[in-house]
């Protein structure tokens, strides 16, 4: 690839905007950039094994690779010259490009070709054709071929490429949900650590200070290394003692001072005020410190007490086929309990779900197709957030997002309900259809 037909695709990325919605950071990572000639000088650089095609027409081979990026927080962009000369101005180059850390494509009425588990969107200029997906790792890779290249050679390219780690370390902890630690008891933690790097890998753990005294955390191993390859499992120790005071639910964060679209959005109100682990995973590499890596869990201690025929949120959660979470109430009357009593799942799939508080139920019931109230349901209907809502006798039903929506309660007056159902339309975190997921 040419270095005008280089000009000519970054001129092509600008102009596709648009069309695309395609997110770019506006980060410079802020290194010199090297320029090596193998794959595996640029990992000795960045610690880990590049992307890399293991099928190329016959004569090409790499001729080059630029390294730029930033090791402290492991985000790279990696230029490949591939050519059948040594010249790197010749016309019959091909050029990849790898983000290491990639937003997302959004594939919008433009040509596409599936490369195994990832979708390409396709460029054609009048002398070169482009390919452009996200890795199943979340790294953004544009492959560039000059115009003598078939189509099908690309993509047979592109379907090589390997998919090797994009973090050094990874790091998880297990249990990781529904947790409870009564008063007066103590619970094991596992924290999983594995070395993804070509090099070994210094490594430190702490718990980040966030717990009361009454909660003390012991780290079975707090200081080790690990070779390429290599993975260690760590124990971590909670006790609660017996006079741990309850967590309190942390405030909503201040949006006052901000611009409205930067605004925080609501968070739904399903659950107990709960502590927080934080295990913070210090790593250095080639004498570099790299940014920490964090994992965290949520705990209770009081055992929650469910009633015949309800599950725990989690359990909703894995029965639902739409999201759950980001269609709950974020407000809620004075005298409705949190965390709910329990939820209730229907009979047949998709599943209904019902929330059950001390004074309100709120249920989301599947009715694909149907956008609006039918004809033959009792009650007024008016509009609230330009949503069509039933309103009858103690409760109000809505149409939205191919889900059937009704809160129901003797109990709390219409005026509050309808408060209920506004905080329930607000939805930031999920749009559309749960039939497009």
């Amino acid at each position: 690839m040419t270095r005008a037909m280089k000009k000519s695709v970054k001129w092509l990325g600008v102009c596709i905007l648009p069309i695309m919605l395609l997110v770019a950071s506006c980060a410079d990572p802020g290194t010199n950039t090297e320029v090596l000639s193998s794959a595996e000088e640029a990992s000795k650089i960045i610690g880990l094994p590049l992307p890399m095609p293991e099928y190329l027409p016959e004569g090409y081979e790499v001729r080059s690779v630029e390294v730029d990026g930033d090791a402290v927080h492991e985000n790279w962009k990696i230029s490949v010259l591939i050519g059948d000369s040594e010249d790197l101005d010749s016309s019959n180059n091909i050029s990849m490009n790898i983000h290491w850390f990639y937003p997302g494509i959004k594939l919008v009425d433009i040509e596409k070709v599936a490369l195994g588990e990832s979708k390409a969107v396709v460029f054609r200029g009048p002398d070169y054709t482009t390919l452009l997906w996200i890795d199943t790792k979340g790294r953004g890779i544009e492959l560039a071929g000059n115009a003598d290249l078939e189509f099908d050679e690309l993509v047979k390219i592109a379907e090589s490429i390997t998919v090797p780690p994009r973090e050094i370390l990874d790091v998880s902890i297990e249990p990781d949900y529904d947790l409870v630690i009564p008063r007066g008891s103590a619970k094991r933690f596992t924290v999983y650590v594995r070395n993804n790097a070509i090099e070994a890998v210094r490594i430190s753990l702490e718990c980040k200070d966030e717990l009361p005294r009454e909660i003390r955390v012991k780290l079975e191993d707090d200081s080790f290394s690990l070779q390429p390859g290599e993975s260690r499992e760590i124990s971590v120790y909670v006790e609660v003692g017996d006079d741990t005071p309850l967590p309190t639910r942390p405030e909503p964060d201040d949006n006052e001072d901000l611009p409205e679209e930067l605004h925080e959005p609501p968070h739904p109100i399903i659950n107990d005020p709960y502590y927080q682990l934080t295990i913070i995973c210090n790593h250095e590499i080639f004498g570099n410190k790299l940014h920490p890596k964090r994992v965290s869990v949520r705990f209770r201690i009081d055992p929650q007490d469910l009633l015949p025929g309800m599950v725990t949120f989690r359990e909703a959660v894995a029965a639902a086929d739409f999201p759950l979470s980001p269609l709950l109430p974020t407000y809620l009357p004075e005298g409705t309990e949190t965390p709910p009593i329990g939820y209730e799942i229907g009979d047949k799939r998709p599943y209904c779900i019902t929330v059950v508080y001390n004074n309100l139920r709120v249920g989301l019931c599947p009715e694909p197709g149907i956008l609006s109230p039918p004809d033959n349901i009792i009650g007024e209907i008016n509009s609230i957030h330009d949503i069509p809502a039933v309103i009858g006798g103690n409760r109000i039903d809505w149409w939205s997002c191919d889900i059937h929506f009704c809160l129901a309660s003797d109990e709390i007056p219409v005026d509050e309900l309808k408060k209920v159902t506004e905080s329930m339309m607000q939805v930031e975190s999920f749009s559309g259809s749960w039939l497009d997921r």
